[in-house]
């Protein structure tokens, strides 16, 4: 039996514990965390291309969609990305756009707007 998708959940915040910390490499963080999906997608426009790579790479951002989040479509769009091997502008706006046209979707079902 398939379970139901909680979209309410997939947007809610999360505590620190929980957020996505950003990291330019191993041992080299940026600074920034985000606590939601929305904060996510308001904060990947602005980040060096070489912070997306190196989470893109390890799968980190589709790990924490699906774990902490709970949202498996955009986790496996995400992994899609990764597994053409996209990197630095490309991969970014790819990376943009799938979690952008996620955001809306989820915001129409959970609240009936874009």
């Amino acid at each position: 039996m398939v379970k139901p998708i909680n979209y309410e959940n997939i947007l809610r915040r999360v505590d620190d514990e929980k957020a996505f910390y950003f990291y330019q490499d191993v041992n080299m963080y940026t600074g920034i965390k985000v606590n939601s999906l929305e904060d996510f997608a308001n904060t990947l426009p602005t980040l060096a291309v070489e912070v997306i790579d190196f989470h893109l790479k390890r799968g980190d951002f589709e790990k924490w969609i699906k774990e902490v989040l709970g949202d498996e479509t955009l986790s496996n769009n995400i992994l899609k990305i990764r597994e053409k091997g996209l990197v630095g502008e490309e991969a970014k706006k790819q990376l943009i756009r799938v979690v952008s046209r996620r955001l809306r979707e989820l915001r129409k079902k959970v609240i009936g707007k874009v």
